[in-house]
């Protein structure tokens, strides 16, 4: 899963229920008509006002978010759920990157949904009913299965995981997902101008209680109009700031961890490096623990301030989860160009295989070099993966003047 800030999307904007006329229709399916228009009458209300607007909204929304830089969390691609019209305008943009949208489901929804398909011989798949352009296949992730049968659980379970939660129109399952996100201190927009129960969230924000700032519960109330996208994208990134600052426990925490794991990897170096520049006679073990070890503290070390230095501008890097990942994935990529780097030296210099004394000495020689290559690795994280998944990194340079 790429390191993003995914928003949860939730709300549903389904066409006004319509009289139809049945010819002989005898009291008992009058009475059924009335009812199932009762019930839609009830799922939305407030009633949801333009539901064309709405969608229309969705996908300008979807389109900033794509642009910003945020990731998708969807549930169905029915096009009644508001995640349809999202997609299609987040896919609008070129530069989605892959698995930046995560469709989560339950095992029971699957089942369900390839009943329908057979019946009715739709293509099958839960992606099946987004719109996905030739070629942008790979911007959804891998399909996320929750093990209960029941679609609630799954639904907000999700919740813990996104970084924000945007609401148009919708029902009961929209307003409970709004008052989560709320009581949670979730970034949170919720869109009151088209109705449903995602204007009931935003009645229920409380100024200087809850995370949103008075104008962003302006801008929440405000009818739509073009180019109001990018002021809505820009407050769930303000909200996401204020929220970070107004704990900064996390971020004081994450420091720790990425000094300790300098410490250490400049311990390591020091154990082997004597103070005056030459190396010390430590045993052979020793020396080749700090060489492979440090490293993969040092990678750690990096990527961990890669992200600090991000949560400090913007937050696509703010999250515990991204702190987390980031250190584990620092920690791989800094061993594996450190392992890459003693490779290309043992085709120069045949003393670290010899055993002994040079060995021992040449080890010491590499630490130095090894940890200020793994902490860069670890600080250009996004970069160096990029080249291992295209092995640029085993090129050399031809000394005829081309790559080998």
């Amino acid at each position: 899963m790429p390191d993003l800030p995914f928003i949860a999307i939730i709300g549903s904007a389904d066409e006004p229920f319509e009289d139809y006329e049945v010819l002989g229709a005898d009291e008992e399916e009058l009475l059924l008509q009335e009812a199932m228009r009762a019930e839609f009458e009830k799922r939305y209300q407030p009633p949801i006002t333009d539901f064309e607007e709405a969608k229309q909204a969705a996908r300008e929304l979807g389109l900033e978010l794509a642009k910003a830089g945020f990731g998708l969390i969807v549930y169905s691609g029915d096009p009644q759920y508001i995640e349809h019209h999202v997609v299609e305008g987040f896919l609008q943009h070129p530069l989605v990157g892959d698995a930046s949208i995560r469709l989560i489901t339950n095992r029971r929804q699957l089942e369900l949904a390839d009943e329908v398909e057979r019946v009715e011989r739709e293509p099958s798949g839960p992606r099946a009913r987004f719109h996905i352009p030739a070629g942008k296949q790979r911007v959804f992730g891998p399909t996320e299965y929750d093990e209960s049968d029941h679609w609630e659980v799954s639904f907000y379970r999700s919740l813990r995981q996104a970084d924000g939660v945007l609401l148009i129109g919708g029902g009961l399952s929209t307003l409970n997902a709004g008052l989560v996100a709320i009581a949670n201190r979730i970034p949170l927009l919720a869109l009151a101008s088209f109705g449903g129960k995602a204007q009931i969230v935003q009645e229920s924000i409380q100024i200087g209680k809850d995370l949103p700032s008075r104008s962003e519960v302006d801008l929440m109330a405000r009818p739509w109009t073009g180019g109001m996208a990018v002021a809505c994208v820009r407050a769930l990134g303000n909200q996401a700031r204020r929220s970070l600052a107004a704990d900064p426990a996390g971020l004081v925490r994450a420091a720790r961890i990425a000094g300790g794991l300098l410490l250490v990897a400049l311990f390591a170096a020091a154990l082997a490096w004597a103070p005056v520049g030459e190396p010390w006679s430590l045993p052979g073990m020793a020396a080749a623990l700090a060489l492979f070890l440090g490293p993969l503290l040092a990678g750690a070390a990096g990527a961990v301030v890669r992200v600090l230095v991000g949560a400090s501008r913007d937050f696509h890097a703010a999250t515990w989860h991204s702190i987390e990942v980031a250190g584990w994935l620092g920690g791989i990529v800094g061993g594996i160009v450190t392992t890459l780097f003693i490779a290309a030296q043992l085709g120069t210099n045949g003393s670290l295989t010899s055993g002994g004394d040079p060995a021992t000495d040449f080890m010491m020689r590499l630490i130095p070099f090894a940890l200020a290559g793994a902490f860069v690795a670890g600080l250009t994280l996004d970069q160096v993966l990029a080249k291992l998944i295209r092995m640029d990194v085993l090129r050399r340079a031809d000394p005829h003047g081309g790559e080998a």
